[in-house]
Parts: C-alpha cells; structure tokens; sequence
C-alpha cells in the first residue's frame, strides 16, 4: 500500500535557524497519525510543509507519489483539508456560506457554485451536525459550534486527508468530547485519512494509530501510542515526570503528570 502523504528529509527554517530538521513520515491510507511535542518543537510548521503552503529549504513532500510544490493550490485543495484552530472572518458570513467555501477547489472558470455544490455543502453541514445552523452568523455561535462548522468546510472539499491544526483547544471538555466523536465517526464513515496537530498527550493517546514525537524540530519518536508515550520518552522531550498506565475502557496508554516532581504538594 501507496502512502497517500509523505515527507522526505525535511528540513525548513524561518531565518537562520532550523526549525525543521531532516524530518521524515509517511501516512497510510485511513489512517491517523498525531503530530505531538512542547511548544516550540516544529509542529504547525510541519503542517505548513504537509500542505504545500511552506517549502521545505531541502528535502520534498508527496502528495499520492508527487511533489506538492509542482501543484496547484486548487489541486492539492482537492485531495487535502485543513481544520484550523479557530477561523477569523472580518465579515460576516452565514453558515452555509463557509460550508461553501470548501467547494472552491471544485468550482468552473465563473467560480459560481451550482446545485450540485449546495447539494454536497448541505450534506457536509448535515453529517456535523449544523445543517439547522445554516442561515445563522457564524460569529454568533458557540466555540464548538463553530468548529463542527469547519469541519464542514473541510468535508465540503471531498479531501482525501484532513490536516488538524489542533481542533480542540479553544473547546471545554464536552465539545472537545463531542467534537472528538464527530471526527471519529467521519474517519469511519468517509474513510478519511487524518494527521491531527495537538498538545493533549491523553487525547492523542485515545485517537490515534500512530504518533509523531519532535523535539527541536526532529523526529524524537514514531510509532504507536505504546511505543512513544513512555515515562522515559515524555521526561526527555518534556522535561517533566509523569506516570504512564493503561487507560482502563481503551487500552490505550494514559498520562498522569506526577506533579510532586514540579514541586507541587510539598510542605
């Protein structure tokens, strides 16, 4: 099997220090892949590269065995999706309007939207659950509501890969829960192939297949959440003390930060 993405020895600075160092991945098809480190560490630089919008000063990225910088941005918006953070609009759009936006990369010479558009961007609203949204600001909803509403966009353009730029982490716990669940659902039902920029270890842990671990903008770690999250790993890249064991419903493994090593809980 073909990785649908992959990075080549990649190395990229801003000015004269390196801020990605001979990094390398590939992402499988239907699979989610976390990009975890300190702050720092290269991660939402590394996402520019994936998506073609900064240019690696050495090594490449393929997107489905080519070269993203030979692309269009119209290309390779139809085969990836970025889910920012937060999105800020200086004007106002209504709901299905930004569902809308995800159709750009579809659209003719007129960049009109047809039926066909509207169709894809009512579906996309009602599988996030925003479909009764639609004629609402979008400056007017809640943080989670507005994040189902990117999300939206983003299945509006019918990627192949969903590239998340830690989508959490403006949510309180029930929209990260619920938004965590939405993204599940879509992974299984679409069958996307997702690489997921966050700074929750936990969360990560109980989402992904694979994680990316950097450190000074190189690859500390590459593997499944057991072989990456070890006491031993997170004290050498984080600098800090946790305790590492089984979350008891997932299996997967569970971080405790053992907060006496920060100096907390002493006398």
């Amino acid at each position: 099997m073909e990785p649908l993405l992959s990075a080549r020895g990649v190395w990229f600075r801003y000015r004269q220090e390196w801020v990605l160092k001979d990094v390398s991945l590939d992402l499988m098809p239907g699979e989610i892949l976390g990009i975890l480190g300190p702050n720092a560490s290269g991660k939402t630089t590394l996402l520019g590269v994936l998506q073609g919008i900064l240019r690696p000063e050495r090594g490449r990225v393929l997107l489905q065995g080519q070269d993203i910088q030979g692309m269009s941005r119209r290309r390779v918006a139809k085969s990836l999706a970025v889910v920012p953070q937060e999105m800020a609009l200086v004007q106002s759009f209504t709901v299905m309007e930004v569902a809308l936006m995800g159709r750009h990369p579809h659209l003719g010479m007129m960049g009109f939207e047809g039926v066909e558009d509207r169709a894809i961007a009512i579906a996309s609203l009602e599988k996030t659950g925003c479909a009764h949204l639609a004629e609402r600001d979008i400056n007017e909803l809640s943080g989670g509501e507005r994040q189902r509403v990117l999300v939206a966009r983003a299945l509006a353009q019918q990627p192949r890969v969903f590239l998340l730029d830690e989508p959490t982490a403006y949510l309180d716990l029930r929209h990260q829960m619920e938004l965590v669940e939405l993204l599940r659902r879509l992974h299984r039902e679409e069958r996307l192939t997702v690489v997921w920029v966050s700074h929750d270890l936990n969360l990560a842990s109980l989402v992904c297949h694979r994680l990316l671990l950097l450190k000074g903008g190189k690859v500390q770690a590459l593997g499944s959440p057991q072989e990456v999250l070890t006491e031993k790993t997170i004290w050498e890249v984080y600098g800090a003390r946790v305790i590492v064991d089984m979350d008891p419903l997932s299996g997967a493994p569970r971080i405790t930060p053992r907060l006496a090593d920060l100096g907390r809980g002493k006398e």
